[in-house]
């Protein structure tokens, strides 16, 4: 009967390794799959902020760029860590859509795209910066 006994503890502390394991192998994968997003919603920063010159804000395709960059980012941002940490990122980025959505072709409304530029360069060195993410939104905000 003593044999049955240890028997069963040296399965049940197996399993309990095997399931400690796999739930290390779980938090790996989780890990690099966040990290993955993060970089992926840098990366539509980058594009965004790259998008805004002076060959795409003057012609259709180029404004399309402008569009797709700025989709992909509203896309991920909701499951980024950036938007654990600071609160007003989701709702930023939602208004910085619409923002480009409404744009007009006009001089006028280039001088905005290129005073926009300059916070979406400052968001994309660091989402997590709220001061940043705020005069962003109020600039938005504030030019529509």
């Amino acid at each position: 009967m003593k044999n049955i006994g240890k028997k069963g503890l040296y399965i049940l502390l197996a399993f309990s390794l095997f399931l400690n394991l796999w739930q290390l192998d779980n938090i790996k994968r989780m890990d690099y799959t966040q990290k993955y997003i993060d970089a992926t919603f840098i990366n539509e920063l980058r594009e965004l902020d790259n998008s805004i010159k002076d060959s795409y804000i003057t012609n259709e395709g180029g404004y399309r760029i402008i569009l797709s960059a700025v989709g992909q980012c509203r896309g991920v941002v909701r499951h980024t860590s950036y938007s654990k940490k600071n609160k007003e990122l989701v709702g930023t980025i939602i208004e910085l859509e619409t923002f480009l959505m409404e744009y007009k072709f006009n001089k006028k409304s280039e001088k905005k795209l290129y005073e926009l530029k300059t916070y979406i360069s400052k968001l994309k060195e660091n989402p997590n910066d709220i001061d940043i993410t705020k005069n962003l939104y109020n600039y938005i905000l504030t030019h529509k």
